[in-house]
């Protein structure tokens, strides 16, 4: 599932006009895991468990 969504977010963002709209600061994948990291293709996966104040 996190693959499918990462590949899904490089898609949308390779069909952004960068020149309107600047290129986005990251692409994230929220989960249920545990751990935190980036994939060697610059897509963050976040634990929702990290986004509480």
């Amino acid at each position: 599932m996190i693959d499918y969504a990462a590949k899904n977010f490089i898609r949308l963002k390779n069909r952004v006009e960068i020149e309107t709209t600047g290129s986005p600061s990251f692409l994230a994948v929220i989960t249920a895991t545990q751990y935190a990291y980036t994939r060697n293709d610059g897509v963050h996966v976040i634990p929702i468990g990290c986004l509480k104040d």
